[in-house]
């Protein structure tokens, strides 16, 4: 049976198991959770930065119960594991490293990569979320936001169909928010308006009789770059 010829230095496995505990208390829980959803993670369903994070938590957590193995020696697996258990301190070392590159690699991955790819999915989908906007009649009364260039669509469909004959659609300032598509006779009734400027405008609607009304503010900007 192979020995090792040198044991952990106690100063190193105290430091180590200090490392670990902060390590089981900052992402324990999350590799806990990571694999619930491993198989979804193994099929490919999670999204990206999703898989990545989930992902590299599992790992965490699997060099934490790793670490701790060898600092405990749980079972003896630190004279039974390869590369730890070498009788040359050569292949020691040069396994402890790449345990820690592994490790120092996930914190990493889990503090800048996956948050940046977190930003950078919010700004591009916030890049196009106000380019074409749509309002119905639930939204009488209240505001949006539309970019520059884009262009809102008025759905008042959810109008009794006895009043969509002849409804009427105004905008208070053109040059920011103008009209260009009114609804053809018996269609119903739903406006299209562009955006072309920076400012604010009002969209106003009625019905024939003026039973029925609808108003909305649109504040128009650039869009986020």
């Amino acid at each position: 049976m192979q020995l090792r010829t040198a044991t952990m230095p106690r100063a190193f496995g105290g430091l180590l198991g200090l490392v670990l505990l902060f390590l089981a208390f900052r992402y324990g829980l999350s590799g806990l959770v990571g694999l619930y959803v491993l198989p979804e993670l193994l099929n490919g369903k999670l999204s990206g930065a999703l898989a990545l994070s989930f992902g590299s938590d599992v790992l965490l957590l699997a060099g934490i119960v790793l670490g701790a193995a060898l600092v405990f020696n749980f079972r003896g697996a630190a004279m039974r594991l390869p590369g730890f258990s070498s009788s040359s301190s050569t292949t020691r070392n040069l396994t402890w490293g790449g345990y820690v590159a592994v490790m120092v690699a996930l914190v990493v991955v889990q503090e800048a990569v996956v948050p940046g790819l977190e930003h950078r999915n919010q700004v591009t989908a916030g890049q196009g979320a106000y380019t074409h906007v749509t309002v119905t009649t639930v939204d009488d009364g209240s505001e949006t936001y539309v970019d520059e260039n884009g262009d809102l669509t008025v759905d008042l469909s959810g109008w009794p169909s006895s009043e969509w004959a002849g409804v009427t659609f105004k905008t208070s300032n053109p040059s920011v928010l103008s009209l260009d598509a009114t609804p053809a006779p018996g269609a119903a009734p739903m406006a299209r308006y562009t955006a072309h400027e920076a400012g604010a405008a009002r969209v106003d609607a009625s019905s024939t009789d003026g039973r029925y009304t609808f108003q909305i503010r649109v504040d128009v900007g650039p869009p986020p770059s």
